[in-house]
């Protein structure tokens, strides 16, 4: 792709990239049949490389041609017809409280506003430091994401999943306070959200949404439980023994509306019974039933009670000294 774009250091393209895309537009039937694009050994990228490296010394790739169609370089699929244009201004009139993340409840506000607000008490808690070579302010891991996807949901009714690649890095003095930038790889949407300025004490904090992209198709990926999501599931699903059919339900009627697809925050029944069982293994002394009694014997809290174990035949003596004694 440095053959059409150039590096990250900010070096000028080789090819200006209209060039580039006036020439795959010529091709276009050659290389897609409607439902395909060609193959990186096709004869049609090395006849548009081969036109568009006349004249200059360092000629483009047909791959890097290739990758730039596949990859929606410049928005060329858009412009080729293979992809519709479809934008949205996403804006979000809820309010997270400050006890995210704790009370299922009362997890969200209604509000009037005509964007995504934070209560800035709460902005508080889910910003950190990280410490490094810098130092230097960061969202809470596995806990911002989970509030950007559900307001994103809440306002949207859209089931994306929205996948965030780089973490947001919160800046006191820099031309914007905070850049949150997502995707959705299925249908090459993406999700941009931005704070212009410091938020004061005591106040909302705005975030300026815009999602755009090909995000009417359908949808089956789900989102990775984590943070204060995962350990809700956990508490349900362990100290409440709440069946996993019963949580997805509980959510999704809390989440959605009729008609509503399902959104990807809601993890399906398979995933809850996985996560279920990794954590109710995690408490075992061993994952062989055998050796996990054996430590227990060993151990203090079960030495006077397991007495015995046997292989051949298996056996176990045990008994507590309440039993004894009555």
């Amino acid at each position: 792709m440095n053959n059409l774009r150039g590096t990250q250091a900010g070096k000028k393209p080789k090819v200006d990239p209209s060039v580039v895309d006036k020439e795959v537009l010529k091709y276009k039937n050659e290389f897609f049949d409607g439902k395909n694009i060609a193959g990186v050994n096709a004869e049609v990228w090395r006849r548009i490389a081969s036109s568009v490296s006349e004249g200059i010394q360092d000629v483009v790739t047909p791959g890097s041609i290739r990758i730039r169609v596949t990859r929606n370089g410049g928005n060329i699929l858009t412009i080729l017809g293979i992809l519709p244009a479809n934008k949205i201004d996403v804006k979000f009139p809820q309010t997270v409280k400050k006890n995210y993340g704790i009370n299922t409840t009362t997890y969200y506000d209604t509000s009037s506003d005509d964007e995504n607000n934070f209560n800035s008490n709460n902005y508080e808690k889910l910003h950190c430091e990280k410490r490094g070579y810098r130092t230097y302010n960061i969202l809470t891991p596995y806990e911002w994401s989970n509030v950007i996807q559900q307001h994103f949901f809440l306002h949207t009714r859209l089931p994306c999943c929205l996948k965030f690649q780089k973490r947001p890095v919160v800046s006191f003095s820099g031309i914007v306070f905070l850049t949150i930038q997502g995707q959705r790889s299925e249908c090459s949407s993406s999700f941009n959200g931005t704070i212009d300025s410091v938020p004061a004490a005591d106040t909302r904090v705005i975030i300026k949404c815009v999602y755009s992209g090909n995000f009417n198709g359908d949808h089956f990926k789900k989102r990775r439980l984590m943070g204060a999501e995962k350990e809700r599931a956990l508490n349900a699903l362990l100290s409440q023994r709440m069946d996993p059919s019963i949580y997805t339900r509980n959510q999704a009627n809390f989440l959605m509306k009729e008609g509503d697809n399902i959104p990807a925050q809601i993890p399906n029944v398979n995933a809850l019974r996985a996560l279920k069982h990794r954590a109710a293994s995690a408490t075992r002394f061993h994952t062989d039933p055998i050796k996990a009694l054996e430590l227990m014997k060993d151990n203090s809290k079960f030495s006077t009670s397991i007495h015995g174990i046997g292989l051949n035949k298996f056996f176990i003596h045990f008994w507590s000294p309440l039993q004894l004694v009555t």
